[in-house]
């Protein structure tokens, strides 16, 4: 009986994995649910998606071992170099007492020259790339973005300025923007020859930059805070309880890439229909939510006016970027790319809009032919709109 009991419930557990994985949602690949119960586990466990345990960042820094810096990696024909942008430099924007002085890191990448010398006095695009994660998660020097920041200095043939900025809930709102900000201020810095780059090497890496053609892009919460970087670019202001105004910058961004961007904390159809989402749901998007709020005393009511957490509200600026909207058909973010892509369009910007029938998140994932599709029709646009480097001086290796 014992024997008999053992098989049936054997028998049970196989073929509820068997239909969860290859009959339950049929549209999403297989090796998503995976990494999806893999995810969730470990966010509950780390007190995500279940609050009562506690939230623990040692615990979550588990889940995605920072890449170690690589001089040279000619798989991918690139050369990448660590920085650390110090407190201090000009423009910067911490004006509060709450929000302490922070040297920004960055990671850089660019192109592998070495074989095309007639390409050194070619300027090259440069993006600043900010990686997503809910504004508490994810890091420049993850693997998924060290390849991604490779990816678009590789096949873009652009200079990219990859983010470390600080998490939620530790550093709640305003602390990822300022921290992007005060990036972005730096490159601009480093234009005016306003501040001494004492390390060679990123001397070195800024001295073909094209100032007239800086990008900023991301994915997730990286989207978000590129469009508020945009934003605060196009109109030198920055909505919050902490400032009314930053000084206009000499060289404004040129161009958006957002990928699948959160732009509003209105409950929209696609975060109902999706809110039991893989890799992204309601409980996680709750959660990232109040950690990136925290205790900013930006409430509610307030987001969509004084803070950059509703970008779709305040993207009613002229003078905005152009920009590529991505989205995903299964993505509680759906609607949030919709109504941005829609705001900028408005604007008498040209939006590029492109929607997959993939899941929040795909776009790092490599192993899918769908994100496989988006990053060339990303990098065709990119050449459409004339924001990549010289095509002529690609190295095969």
């Amino acid at each position: 009986m014992r024997l008999l009991t053992a098989i049936a419930l054997i028998v049970s557990t196989l073929s509820t994995i068997v239909y969860y994985f290859l009959v339950y949602d049929k549209h999403i690949d297989y090796r998503i649910k995976l990494i999806d119960l893999m995810m969730q586990t470990y966010f509950a466990a780390c007190g995500v998606t279940v609050p009562y345990i506690g939230f623990s960042r040692k615990c979550l820094n588990y889940l995605e071992k920072k890449e170690p810096l690589t001089a040279f990696n000619s798989t991918r024909g690139v050369r990448t170099l660590d920085y650390k942008i110090p407190f201090g430099v000009p423009l910067s924007v911490y004006q509060d007492e709450k929000i302490k002085p922070h040297d920004v890191h960055i990671r850089l990448f660019e192109p592998n020259q070495t074989k095309k010398q007639h390409c050194q006095d070619d300027k090259l695009p440069v993006m600043i790339l900010i990686h997503g994660g809910g504004f508490a998660l994810g890091s420049a020097f993850s693997r998924s973005y060290d390849e991604l920041g490779g990816f678009f200095a590789a096949r873009a043939h652009i200079k990219v300025i990859s983010v470390e900025y600080r998490l939620a809930p530790e550093y709640p709102f305003p602390s990822s923007i300022y921290d992007c900000w005060s990036v972005y201020s730096w490159l601009v810095s480093t234009y005016n020859k306003n501040i001494n780059i004492d390390d060679p090497e990123v001397a070195s890496f800024l001295k073909n930059i094209d100032y007239d053609r800086i990008l900023v892009g991301g994915d997730s919460a990286g989207a978000g805070l590129s469009a508020a970087l945009a934003l605060t670019s196009a109109t030198g202001l920055i909505y919050d309880k902490h400032l009314d105004r930053l000084p206009a910058l000499a060289k404004p961004i040129q161009y958006q890439i957002l990928i699948y961007p959160p732009s509003t904390s209105d409950q929209t159809e696609s975060k109902i229909k999706n809110s039991r989402g893989y890799i992204l749901n309601d409980k996680m998007i709750k959660f990232f939510t109040d950690a990136y709020v925290g205790d900013s005393g930006v409430d509610d009511e307030k987001h969509h006016q004084r803070g950059y957490f509703n970008v779709a509200s305040l993207s009613n600026q002229k003078g905005v970027p152009d920009a590529m909207v991505i989205t995903a058909t299964f993505d509680p973010l759906l609607d949030d790319g919709r109504i941005l892509a829609e705001r900028l369009n408005q604007t008498g910007a040209d939006v590029v809009y492109r929607e997959y029938s993939s899941i929040h998140g795909f776009y790092t994932m490599t192993f899918l032919d769908v994100a496989q599709e988006a990053r060339e029709f990303t990098i065709d646009t990119m050449r459409e709109k004339r924001v990549v480097g010289d095509i002529k001086c690609y190295t095969s290796n």
